[in-house]
């Protein structure tokens, strides 16, 4: 008997995964959340994050993201001289938009691969951090120093997939070079002087679901 259940479970997924092909067309929109990490200046954190998009035609895909980087390390600008202290660690926000460039999916297939290209803003808020007072011959004076915040642009492009598990929904991930156009945030704090710097590039891996119109 358990046997037989086996069979019809197996018989009734493989007809449902047959009738349920990608729907991809013009004038479907698409909402959809994710996580995942980046990585730049050596290290790896988290992310998560939510997008909408409107397909305009089957192959373009215009889409507004957006993204929060709960730590994100940057590298410190400062006279190395006086002064030990090499990143500093923020969290970070992030709006963009862009288009996504949709492949038709092959008879049968549930794979929709895709491009990326877009542009965005990213804001990094005002914080603290320590840093040490170097004293020859001694351990190094620690201190307190306050970081501006800061907001600019960024472009991105990168490629990522969808897997259609229904006609409409389904999971995706993608993989996206940052290049943010910030300047540098300045960086003040007993007798210390220099900036973070904000505009170095890196990247950004996720993973997620996609539930999207007929």
């Amino acid at each position: 008997m358990k046997n037989k259940y086996a069979v019809l479970l197996f018989l009734a997924t493989s007809l449902a995964f047959g009738q349920d092909a990608p729907v991809v067309k013009a004038k479907s929109w698409e909402v959809g959340g994710y996580g995942g990490f980046t990585r730049g200046e050596g290290q790896t954190n988290g992310l998560f994050g939510a997008n909408f998009g409107y397909a305009v035609t089957k192959a373009l895909f215009p889409y507004l993201e957006f993204n929060y980087f709960p730590t994100m390390a940057r590298e410190i600008g400062i006279d190395r001289n006086l002064f030990n202290g090499t990143s500093y660690q923020t969290s970070v926000t992030e709006v963009n938009s862009g288009i996504h460039y949709r492949f038709a999916p092959r008879p049968g297939s549930r794979f929709v691969p895709y491009l990326i290209g877009g542009v965005g803003f990213l804001r990094y808020p005002a914080g603290n951090l320590t840093i040490g007072v170097k004293r020859p011959g001694n351990p190094d004076l620690p201190v307190e120093a306050s970081v501006a915040g800061a907001t600019g642009a960024s472009v991105n492009g990168g490629a990522g997939l969808r897997i259609y598990v229904t006609e409409r929904f389904g999971f995706r991930t993608e993989v996206k070079a940052y290049k943010p156009f910030v300047s540098g945030a300045t960086l003040t704090g007993n007798g210390a002087a220099g900036t973070v710097g904000l505009n170095r590039a890196f990247t950004r891996i996720a993973f997620g679901i996609f539930w999207q119109s007929n």
